[in-house]
């Protein structure tokens, strides 16, 4: 067993005896019944809230044992909760009959489930939300399954305690029946698999989350053997086992506080090197290549003849190279959630400013599409918008965003067979550059007198 685990069960140990030998002085523990339903509230929570972080983590690695392990914890958020409504309604839990063996049966279920996560080999689930919401059906089922039995049974089934204590002095050991303290080893053995397990997947792959699962569940054991030895569990009496629920509880909140703190920061830090890379993307396919074009031609001029030197297609290229730089800094200056129509809309508007033509824009405003695709929308625009001014010759353009299965990008314009890519030249070049550029994301693209991108 781990150290950490040995340094706890100590602890509970001590504070088992400790509380035992000072009852006499711990008059918060007497009966309170709403007390007693905080408890069960603030477990309730804790799990719930512990089940959903795992969950979450499963949705994005895959992992069975995270499903399973956060189901587990489901069920005895389920049983706490019930636990949490019924201690008010019927005194105690002791003081019902199938509400004891509704609680009994489902924290058995939870025990049993948090033994198959930490004793099954782990796999990779394909089918991740498929897998979630079958072995969620499954299990409220199976607990709507133990409810309803336990109610149809509620007379042929034993009581709790012979007389239920209704005082800290009335609290004697082992006077629970004997299938309920079975139930309570039963749970403690399994939490005291899920802390070796899980403590032993934390130091292997350095998870924070499973490390404070570990000892909130080893603290746990503890807890479920004090119900043994001191039955306050279905009663309205708090006692060293519920002492020791709260510090497990306490644990695991710390632990899952922890992990969605550090989910969010790596979240941050893959979103800035997302936008690194795609800005250097954008810096590599346009300005860079263009200015290393820029030298290729300024060092071919200078050994022209002064008369045959062509001055023109270094000014075509210095042009490229500014509408790329141009179109990398308005990216960066937007808002990162900003929808598609609108970057659409400033990329033509921008171009209509600076070329002086006329730019009609009709966009829808509900179109969603991924961060990468209105990127590339925004430049296909840009570029084409470009292309149809400068070599077409256009003046009155019509920008539209149709929010149609596929999404559909269309520019038209009146200018004169710009988007012809011909055998060779800057002109093909570029066109063929605007083509590969949306076509290389898996969109069908047209050129013409109507330029249109359909999405995939």
């Amino acid at each position: 067993m781990p150290l950490p685990l040995i340094g706890v069960a100590a602890a509970c140990l001590a504070v088992t005896v400790a509380v035992s030998v000072a009852d006499p002085f711990f008059g918060f523990m007497e009966y309170d019944d709403l007390r007693e339903g905080q408890l069960e509230a603030f477990g309730a929570t804790v799990l719930t809230v512990t089940a959903a972080v795992l969950l979450g983590r499963f949705r994005r690695i895959g992992a069975r044992h995270d499903l399973l392990l956060a189901t587990g914890l489901l069920v005895l958020a389920a049983e706490n909760l019930f636990g949490a409504i019924a201690t008010p309604v019927v005194d105690s839990l002791a003081a019902s009959r199938s509400a004891t063996w509704t609680a009994a049966g489902t924290e058995a279920l939870g025990a049993a489930v948090l033994v198959a996560a930490a004793l099954l080999p782990d796999h990779t689930v394909v089918r991740r939300g498929r897998a979630v919401l079958a072995v969620l059906a499954v299990t409220g089922t199976t607990l709507l399954t133990v409810a309803v039995v336990s109610l149809a049974l509620e007379g042929a089934l034993p009581d709790a305690f012979a007389v239920i204590p209704a005082t800290i002095e009335d609290l004697r050991s082992l006077t629970e029946h004997g299938a309920l303290r079975a139930v309570e080893l039963g749970v403690a053995a399994a939490w005291a698999t899920v802390a070796v397990s899980c403590a032993d997947r934390a130091r292997r792959d350095d998870d924070r989350l499973l490390r404070a699962v570990s000892l909130g569940a080893a603290v746990s054991a503890a807890s479920a053997l004090n119900y043994v030895l001191f039955p306050s569990r279905f009663t309205e009496l708090l006692y060293s086992g519920d002492l020791l629920f709260v510090v497990a509880a306490g644990i695991v909140l710390d632990g899952a506080i922890r992990e969605v703190t550090s989910s969010e920061a790596a979240l941050v830090r893959s979103a800035v090197s997302s936008e690194r890379q795609r800005v250097a993307s954008e810096l590599q396919a346009g300005v860079a290549q263009e200015l290393a074009l820029m030298a290729t031609y300024s060092d071919w001029i200078t050994r022209q003849p002064p008369e045959e030197r062509r001055l023109d297609v270094l000014s075509a290229s210095v042009e490229r190279a500014l509408d790329e730089s141009r179109g990398a800094i308005a990216a960066l200056a937007r808002p990162v959630d900003e929808p598609v129509a609108s970057a659409v809309a400033h990329a033509a508007r921008e171009v209509a400013a600076r070329l002086g033509v006329q730019v009609e824009v009709q966009l829808d405003e509900q179109t969603q599409v991924t961060r990468e695709w209105r990127e590339a929308l925004a430049r296909f625009t840009r570029d084409a918008l470009v292309l149809a001014v400068r070599d077409g010759g256009a003046e009155n353009l019509t920008v539209e965003l149709s929010n149609c299965r596929p999404v559909v990008l269309r520019v038209v314009h009146d200018g004169g067979p710009a988007f012809e890519p011909g055998p060779g030249g800057d002109h093909g070049i570029e066109v063929r550059a605007l083509r590969e550029r949306v076509e290389a994301l898996g969109a069908i693209v047209t050129l013409g007198p109507v330029v249109e991108v359909l999405l995939p």
